[in-house]
């Protein structure tokens, strides 16, 4: 990823939209290297509204667990949630229930009430892969969890070559073989080995370019578990750079970021830079778990070689896949899904 693409990539909208256009607002911790700190999500409706909350509910299928707020209209509310838990604050609320009900689900061991806020307890930790919020037609507020996959036969990923079009990402050694190029041909190896595996996969048609929000809008019309974004690095000051680094955002990404970095340096034999948390455009959506690759240096000649090879390229691929295959199969004991 070159320096002016780049900083199209840091682009975050820290305003998106809820069914029936509501306003959801993301305020996110500092950059950090790891995702210990919360994310907070805060609706803010055009008003104030004191209504009454009557009830809260957990309900799930398959594919989702839903926490429900029966209310009498809609609430000001926050969603706060660390690795082990989930945190709804309920604002100006006239009335709010005592208790929670947990019923049968894959991803909660127990809720509890203090005083506005309903905290509910991960039966693992990031045991969810992303989460939506909207009111029903009946005015209740619903937040939606994805239930994990139980196997990666079970998993819907998408893949996203990164750049594309006029947008040729960072230029490396061969006119020929920009960032673009490489990042389809990757894309192309993830795709067939992780087809291989049992996934249902998407591979994004950039090659004539693609707005960002673009991207993310046909992962989550997909229906997507896991979106991964493939570039390649470059740096003009340092042309001896090398190695991996893989970005991420929702500290439920954080453990798929961190596997992918460390088997892909591994297979490409460079350096693992590790896994960095970024307010990146494409990483910013709730309803799923997402990582922009960076596999190696364009800008390092020795390491721009193996880049471009068919062999190396195979590897890069086989190690995102088992990274993907590794954190569904070790970090959701007990608690995917059983369809796609």
């Amino acid at each position: 990823m070159n320096n002016t693409t780049g900083r199209r990539y840091l682009f975050f909208k820290i305003a998106g939209l809820f069914m029936a256009a509501v306003m959801l607002a993301t305020v996110f911790p500092p950059l950090v290297k790891t995702a210990s700190a919360s994310v907070v999500l805060v609706h803010n409706p055009y008003g104030a509204y004191s209504g009454e909350v009557f009830s809260a509910e957990i309900t799930s299928t398959d594919s989702f667990t839903y926490l429900t707020f029966t209310a009498n209209e809609r609430v000001t509310f926050s969603f706060r949630y660390t690795r082990n838990s989930v945190n709804v604050t309920i604002n100006h609320a006239s009335r709010l229930p005592s208790t929670v009900h947990i019923g049968a689900n894959p991803l909660f061991t127990s809720g509890s009430w203090n005083g506005n806020i309903l905290t509910l307890n991960l039966t693992t930790i990031d045991g969810f892969m992303g989460y939506h919020g909207y009111y029903d037609p009946d005015g209740n507020l619903v937040i939606r969890f994805r239930n994990p996959p139980s196997l990666i036969s079970v998993a819907r990923i998408v893949i996203d070559p990164g750049h594309g079009g006029r947008d040729r990402g960072a230029e490396g050694f061969r006119r020929d073989l920009p960032e673009a190029v490489i990042n389809q041909q990757v894309s192309a190896f993830l795709a067939d080995e992780l087809r291989r595996r049992g996934a249902t996969v998407l591979v994004l048609d950039t090659s004539r370019g693609m707005e960002l929000a673009e991207r993310v809008r046909q992962a989550e019309q997909f229906n997507a578990d896991i979106f991964i974004s493939i570039h390649h690095n470059a740096s003009a000051r340092n042309p001896a750079a090398r190695g991996t680094e893989v970005y991420f955002l929702m500290p439920f990404s954080q453990i798929l970021a961190g596997t992918v970095s460390r088997n892909v340096a591994s297979n490409l034999d460079t350096i693992n830079r590790g896994a960095r948390q970024r307010r990146f455009s494409v990483l910013r959506s709730t309803q799923f778990v997402s990582v922009l690759v960076e596999v190696g240096f364009m800008t390092n000649r020795a390491e721009y070689d193996k880049l471009i090879d068919p062999f190396y390229q195979r590897q890069v691929a086989i190690g995102i896949a088992s990274a993907v295959e590794v954190t569904i199969n070790h970090t959701y004991p007990g608690t995917g899904r059983t369809f796609r």
